[in-house]
């Protein structure tokens, strides 16, 4: 059943999705860091007992380092541009056949129309 009419984007320098984003959201970083400083500071404040010592010392040692990997994360990656921002930079195409059908595209006004399968270029 269909639901739609559904296309797939491709950068034409690069190849990609330009909707996709392959970097770890800033939120989800902010998160991590906040369950590490929580479950850091849990199991500091927790007595390690016999059974649970290897898994006690673990925590202990590991949430402190993976809030320090999230801290440099962040530090490193920046606010990306919006993909508005992105298509701004990308010229208009110049071009005056159709990438279609081949055929040459008939100039009306601000616009390109193709006469052979009505393609419209604005």
């Amino acid at each position: 059943m269909p639901l739609g009419f559904w296309s797939r984007w491709l950068c034409s320098v690069c190849g990609n999705d330009p909707h996709l984003t392959i970097k770890t959201r800033r939120p989800y970083l902010w998160l991590g860091l906040l369950v590490c400083a929580l479950l850091g500071v849990a199991f500091w404040a927790m007595p390690v007992d016999r059974e649970m010592a290897t898994l006690g010392w673990a925590m202990r040692i590991g949430a402190p380092l993976g809030g320090a990997l999230a801290v440099v994360s962040l530090i490193r990656t920046r606010n990306d541009s919006t993909l508005a921002e992105k298509l701004s930079h990308i010229m208009p195409a110049a071009d005056e056949m159709c990438p279609f059908c081949g055929v040459k595209m008939m100039i009306l006004s601000s616009r390109a129309v193709c006469p052979s399968c009505s393609v419209v270029r604005s």
